[in-house]
């Protein structure tokens, strides 16, 4: 059940009446578990579409992608260490899977923490000789410089 919720001096209450009617199906004393999310704000909007116009300028730019920007993305990602790693039972080697970052899933928090490993990551790594001051540059150009403020 996903509902939503408003924050009172006491407690939470429902936020709409599809939730009321929600709550109402629960039993008075009846201990319930939930993930509480806040709704994106416009800055988290911003850091989103500033995170996969830097894939999409990678992955136009590097062969090894073909234009695919999600693929460019996992590789980022991997890089900026934000992946889960399983090994190969018969051969030991770490395999690296890029953890989501699906807008649902991911806060703003972790997008500001992320921000900077993806950038150094490009740099160094994907695109080297290119600097993070030129990626900066070339997203404000393209994005404006309202996705940073």
């Amino acid at each position: 059940m996903n509902i939503c919720l408003t924050r009172t001096l006491t407690g939470f209450t429902a936020g709409d009446e599809a939730a009321a009617k929600s709550m109402r199906k629960i039993k008075q004393g009846v201990e319930v578990w939930a993930d509480i999310s806040q709704p994106r704000t416009e800055q988290g909007r911003r850091l989103f579409r500033r995170y996969w116009k830097l894939c999409s300028i990678v992955a136009e730019n590097v062969e090894q992608y073909g234009g695919a920007s999600e693929a460019a993305s996992d590789h980022i990602l991997v890089l900026a260490g934000h992946y889960n790693a399983v090994f190969n039972i018969k051969t030991g080697e770490e395999l690296r899977f890029p953890k989501s970052i699906a807008w649902g899933n991911t806060s703003e928090g972790l997008f500001d923490e992320l921000w900077p490993r993806c950038v150094r990551a490009v740099c160094e790594e994907i695109m080297p000789g290119v600097t993070s001051t030129e990626i900066e540059n070339e997203l404000m150009q393209i994005l404006g410089a309202s996705t940073w403020g």
